[in-house]
């Protein structure tokens, strides 16, 4: 049984990504506007998040390409491990903190 679960746990991700040029003007612009606002509203720790996460993410994502763990079945691999590791989850990190903020300060002051 727990060979069984190890064996499940140990087998890769095949990640479907299809990059079309919309998803990547989409995933850029939300990237681009997360940024503007934290420059903007001068949320230090957002951007802190932000630049925090550019070294985070691409090693998470390079860690499981290199064990198998993650597989792109794309042409495109350096151009999606650039759009996921250093675009797209980068901004969503620095989005969800801004967001998780917000409700913060709404909810409990």
């Amino acid at each position: 049984m727990i060979q069984e679960l190890m064996d499940y746990l140990l087998l890769p991700a095949h990640v479907q990504r299809v990059v079309n040029p919309l998803y990547f003007a989409m995933v850029v612009a939300i990237t681009s506007g997360v940024l503007y606002y934290s420059i903007k509203t001068k949320n230090r720790n957002a951007i802190r998040l932000f630049v925090f996460s550019l070294f985070v993410w691409p090693a998470i994502e390079l860690i499981g390409l290199l064990s198998g763990w993650r597989a792109y079945h794309n042409a495109n691999v350096g151009l999606i491990f650039f759009l996921v590791g250093m675009v797209e989850d980068p901004g969503w990190v620095a989005l969800a903190y801004i967001a998780a903020e917000k409700m913060y300060e709404r909810w409990y002051r």
